[in-house]
């Protein structure tokens, strides 16, 4: 490693740091706490308050006839490991350090540590995109991670370590650039995200969205191998700007759509024809699966409907930037030789999330479904060679999540027949009555839904006005028909949301919200603001789109 690798590289570096500094934290404060409890018999009062002293523990457990080794779990518990708001703060802080660091990085674009790592605008783009989209997902989502009654006794501790993990996994496939570091870099994030979809142990929902999860993911992982391992028998090199050089030549790019046969077989050259463009269609496929585009979404709606809300919002939030970066990465290098295949994922995604999104009652899915949409939205950008828009489109598409999850994270008070409850929002029913409790958050989650729909004037019609109007200008007739109609149908389920929050009627219950935490109300004001006055100057952020994907 020269010196100039390792400047380029800190920012991973710094994140490295943190995340064995969290396991040595682990490690030292789990064997420390459990040794001290079960010598003491007794907590300090700060875990008195979050649970039984090991003493009635002791005497519960006593009288069930249970053995004194089960207790070392209950003492486990009980350490200092459910601090959780400091070290999610210590996470988001890091984020927010290692964001200004990218944007100050000294060389603009290189290649480092022996062709297996890239640093360029691009890359820092989608890095820094992805730092504060994490922080604001943790941020948003720490009193859920504190609150029993929306964090629902997850482990505490564990899952921040995860998504730390997943947040490094995802840096390092944004800059990965060759299929080693790619693999691994993609399988960090796979591997972290099984383990969230599930952190929910008590629930049979949680634990059956990690198991889904985890099975199409498994397929996702071996059609990729397969995909690499085709591609390095074809050209001999696992390095990306090989295969952009292969297919540098436009006779080549053509050979791969419109092979003559006859020639093939006399020249011996079809094989690595053939297996390059299947190589390239099987990671086409495990990164459309990140994607949850059609038709590899069948997971989403279900990881996201049985994952703690938490989770559910660093899935929707940050999920899709890193293998959005690398697909955008790839139809750059292969010429647009992947637009005819990525054209029908893209009319496929826009109409299976539009009718599927039109049929839901329940929140979570509702959101997994609008995702798939705008996957459709983000692809249709692609194909129209219109990347500034991709990426314009990705960040409103983000700023809107963090609003949505930032209002529906917060739990409300249900008075009915059965007496007071609390309890997260599930259903579409739930915002009913939202507005009568706190007018302004009912006004924020209109807007951020007006925005979503593609209504006028706000920040989500805009990009959606740029996307289309480059299918235009691309004579995609189809992705532009199809694209449009998506529009129309999809304001159907946005406004019917606002109709419940403003219009329901809800017979004798009665809901209470409790009002945002200061956070999430920073959060809510700063994402509202920007999508309403975003039309008013658009070139702020435009034009540097613009240059980047240059």
């Amino acid at each position: 490693m020269t010196e100039i690798d390792f400047i380029l590289i800190i920012p991973e570096l710094f994140q490295l740091i943190l995340i064995n500094i969290f396991l040595l934290y682990a490690l030292f404060f789990s064997g420390l706490g459990q040794s001290n409890q079960i010598i003491s018999g007794s907590l300090n009062s700060k875990q008195q308050e979050g649970g039984l002293s090991l003493l009635h523990n002791y005497t519960q457990n006593k009288e069930a006839g249970r053995r004194p080794q089960q207790l070392i779990r209950a003492a486990y518990l009980a350490t200092p490991l459910q601090i959780v708001e400091p070290l999610s703060w210590l996470i988001v802080i890091s984020l927010i350090f290692s964001t200004a660091l990218f944007l100050n990085s000294p060389v603009s674009s290189a290649v480092l540590l022996t062709s297996s790592f890239i640093c360029d605008d691009f890359a820092t783009l989608f890095k820094v995109v992805l730092c504060l989209s994490s922080a604001a997902a943790i941020a948003l989502a720490i009193p859920a991670f504190n609150s029993s009654t929306i964090g629902a006794r997850i482990n505490n501790y564990e899952f921040l370590l995860v998504i730390y993990l997943a947040i490094f996994g995802m840096l390092c496939l944004i800059s990965s650039y060759n299929f080693l570091t790619f693999y691994l870099s993609i399988e960090l994030q796979s591997l972290s995200f099984y383990l969230l979809a599930c952190s929910k142990s008590r629930s049979e929902f949680s634990a059956e969205a990690g198991l889904k999860y985890f099975i199409l993911g498994a397929f996702s992982s071996a059609i990729l191998l397969f995909g690499i391992s085709l591609i390095y028998g074809s050209i001999g090199s696992i390095y990306f700007d090989d295969v952009g050089a292969l297919l540098e030549f436009s006779n080549y790019s053509k050979s791969l759509t419109n092979l003559e046969t006859t020639t093939a077989f006399e020249t011996g050259n079809l094989w690595p024809h053939i297996g390059l463009a299947v190589g390239l269609a099987c990671i086409c496929i495990s990164l459309l699966f990140k994607l949850a585009a059609v038709p590899f979404h069948m997971w989403a709606p279900d990881v996201y409907e049985g994952s703690p809300t938490g989770i559910t919002a660093f899935f929707a939030i940050t999920a899709k930037i890193a293998a959005l970066a690398v697909l955008a990465r790839f139809v750059i290098a292969t010429e647009q030789l992947l637009i005819p295949a990525l054209s029908f994922v893209t009319m496929a995604s826009l109409v299976v999330g539009t009718l599927s999104a039109m049929r839901q009652v329940k929140i979570k899915r509702l959101i997994a479904f609008s995702g798939v949409s705008n996957v459709g939205w983000f692809l249709m950008g692609l194909c129209s060679g219109r990347l500034d828009a991709v990426l314009l489109h990705l960040i409103i598409y983000i700023t809107l999540s963090v609003t949505l999850f930032s209002i529906i994270i917060q739990p409300i008070h249900r008075l009915g027949g059965s007496g007071l409850e609390n309890r997260t929002i599930k259903h579409i029913t739930d915002l009913g009555q939202i507005y009568k409790t706190n007018t302004m958050v009912a006004l924020a989650l209109t807007l951020t839904l007006f925005s979503l729909g593609g209504i006028p004037l706000l920040a989500g019609f805009y990009s959606k006005y740029l996307i289309i109007n480059a299918a235009i200008q691309a004579e995609a007739l189809g992705l532009l028909t199809i694209g449009l109609l998506s529009a129309v149908f999809s304001a159907f389920y946005y406004i019917r949301v606002v109709k419940t929050v403003y219009f329901s009627e809800l017979g004798g219950d009665w809901f209470s919200f409790e009002a945002p935490s200061t956070t999430n109300a920073y959060l809510i004001a700063v994402s509202t603001f920007f999508t309403t006055l975003f039309v008013v100057y658009p070139e702020s952020i435009s034009i540097w789109l613009i240059n980047i994907s240059l």
